[in-house]
């Protein structure tokens, strides 16, 4: 059974990527406009860039706690009385931060919603610090808003980048076999 999908699948991959080297071919005669899904240099999409941000902010963030982690050791109590669970998520955030940057090329959409888990959360827990702890609000918190509010607005742009993607690799995939 599974074969049979399988092969049903694979069969119409091949016939998608067969339809875009007729649309191809017409464009080239001049019979038609070029098709909005040709493939591309991807490094050269306004997505890429977008990538290219994120990627730079989640190194910057991961600077930070490497700093801190570097200074202090891992899990520094920042002085006593922080929560474990603080001490512990701020520590998990110097792995996970450079592992989202480098998703975000490998598997884009993977790091999409990972950078997206990652600052949501942060943000959350920092907000709840600062107010827990009658503390000011502060350049990093701003920071991070301001990062938020970039990785929410620059969703949909990466995400259907990261589908043309996919189905660009598709299509080689079917060249290939």
């Amino acid at each position: 059974m599974n074969e049979r999908i399988d092969e049903q699948r694979w069969s119409r991959l091949c016939r998608i990527r067969d339809e875009r080297r007729a649309g191809a071919a017409m464009t080239a005669s001049g019979l038609a406009s070029p098709p909005s899904s040709t493939m591309h240099d991807m490094r050269s999409t306004p997505a890429f860039v977008l990538r290219v941000i994120c990627c730079i902010c989640l190194l910057a963030a991961t600077y930070m706690h490497a700093a801190a982690l570097w200074e202090h050791g891992i899990f520094w109590d920042y002085g006593g009385g922080i929560p474990r669970f603080t001490r512990v998520y701020w520590t998990s955030l110097t792995f996970l931060d450079p592992l989202a940057a480098i998703l975000l090329f490998l598997h884009p959409r993977i790091g999409l919603l990972g950078t997206l888990a990652i600052i949501s959360t942060d943000v959350a827990h920092n907000w709840w610090f600062l107010e827990h702890y009658h503390l000011p609000f502060n350049w990093m918190l701003g920071a991070q808003c301001a990062f938020l509010v970039f990785a929410v607005a620059t969703f949909r742009s990466i995400w259907h980048s990261a589908s043309k993607r996919r189905r660009a690799q598709q299509d080689q995939s079917c060249e290939s076999a």
